[in-house]
């Protein structure tokens, strides 16, 4: 069970890592946003 999971999180450590920058860009962007336009 162990092995199994640990193959499969190699597998997708790719798109985990990808998804991870995604959601910092999208974090990132939005905390600028705020702290550009505080009246919001």
């Amino acid at each position: 069970m162990q092995n199994r999971f640990l193959s499969c999180l190699q597998a997708n450590y790719h798109n985990f890592l990808i998804l991870l920058l995604f959601i910092a860009g999208l974090v990132s962007s939005s905390y600028q946003e705020a702290l550009v336009t505080p009246g919001i």
